[in-house]
């Protein structure tokens, strides 16, 4: 009858909802874990970089007043 037809294909239809929507939630969640995993390792790649930028600025401030010490230093000895 027709009620009973009615029937089965709105059940086929909410399994195939349930089913698509289950691919979609896997999809969105691995998608996000990709996502989330690349954000993490550019920042990681970010924060190294930032590291050595500033070691090499203490190295060239160290290194500029050493030599600002030793201009000085030389213009003392000069003067006397």
């Amino acid at each position: 009858s027709q009620p009973e037809s009615l029937a089965s294909i709105k059940a086929d239809s909410d399994e195939t909802i349930r089913r698509l929507l289950y691919r979609l939630q896997s999809f969105l969640k691995d998608s996000l874990s990709k996502v989330a995993a690349d954000i993490r390792k550019k920042i990681q790649s970010l924060g190294d970089r930032t590291d050595r930028l500033e070691h090499k600025i203490e190295e060239l401030a160290s290194a500029h007043n050493s030599n600002a010490d030793a201009q000085k230093a030389l213009e003392a000895w000069v003067e006397s």
